[in-house]
Order: structure tokens, then sequence, then C-alpha cells
């Protein structure tokens, strides 16, 4: 696998901030498209699968730099299996909770399973790991704000969000009068 489609975050972050009204209108566009739910997924995983191709998670790790992990019971007790711990000494030494909704999370950020941009526990990672960027989850449309945000941090996303206005022929700019 190649990484051709790589972008460094700062740049990633910059043409998120300078396109924000434009991805504002495609949302609204996406929201409000012809394509029915099923066809708007068929679109976007055949592109996921394109740009996927030319994207190597493994040399990137922005996502592991940059966000939360969110963990749960299951990733918790097969990581402490990996380490030879109990799931309650793991849980004290890597996992915080949030105050608002309880879920749990990696206490530190970057990810403390990252060395360089490579996940030590890759085979093992958390299922939200496993998951980002939810490209390939069905009903795409319903995390249009999820993809914006994630366009600032995930060459993948950037790419497919990019290829999607081609392909949907979105107009970049407004005309004005």
């Amino acid at each position: 696998m190649s990484n051709s489609l790589y972008v460094p975050r700062e740049q990633l972050e910059k043409w998120m901030i300078s396109r924000e009204r434009e991805d504002e209108r495609f949302r609204t566009f996406l929201k409000n498209s012809k394509h029915s739910d099923k066809d708007l997924d068929a679109i976007v995983q055949r592109i996921t699968k394109e740009v996927w191709s030319d994207v190597d998670c493994q040399l990137c790790g922005h996502c592991c730099k940059g966000l939360k992990i969110i963990v749960d019971e299951e990733d918790i007790f097969r990581l402490a299996v990996k380490f030879g711990k109990d799931s309650y000494s793991f849980r004290r030494k890597h996992v915080s909770q949030f105050k608002d909704d309880h879920s749990l999370y990696f206490t530190k950020t970057p990810c403390v399973f990252l060395a360089e941009n490579s996940c030590t526990v890759y085979d093992d990672r958390p299922t939200a790991c496993r998951d980002f960027p939810y490209v390939y989850k069905e009903r795409f449309r319903t995390r249009l704000w999820g993809m914006i945000t994630f366009t600032g941090i995930c060459p993948v996303v950037h790419h497919i969000w990019a290829r999607l206005k081609e392909e949907l022929s979105f107009r970049r700019t407004i005309k004005r009068r």
C-alpha cells in the first residue's frame, strides 16, 4: 500500500478552516440530495475503497495523536489480557471516564499505544479505532458534521469528502448576481 495521499495534519486543519462555509453548504447539499441513503452509502464506499488503497494509516497516526480514544469494557478486557493484567488494573492505569455521558477513553493523548506513527496493539486495538473514520458504516448522511470535523484530522476523510464533491457535481462557489 502506498501513502501517496498522505497530508500533514497542519495542512488538513488549514484546509478545513478555509473551506468551512463550503463544507457547511455541501452538508446541506447532501442532506437535501436526491440520492437515497443506500445510493449515497454506495458512492461513499466506492470512493473510500479507491482512497484507502493510497493511504496507509499505520504511517499517518493523526487520529491517534489528536483524538480521545473511546474504549468499552470489551476493549479493556482484550488489552488487559494482552498485557497480562486484570481489567481493573489496566483501567486504573490507562482509562478515564467522561463526566457527561460516562463513556470511557484512554487517558493520554496521543494514545499511549502509539509508537512513532504505528499502533503497538494494532491487532487488539479498540473498536473505535477499528471503525474510524466511520466511512464504511451505513447511513453516511447521519454523520456529516463528524465528517466535516474529520477532514481536518484524517487524510482518508479529506480525500473522500473532496471526491464526493466532484462526483456529485457540487458547485464550490455561489454565483453572485
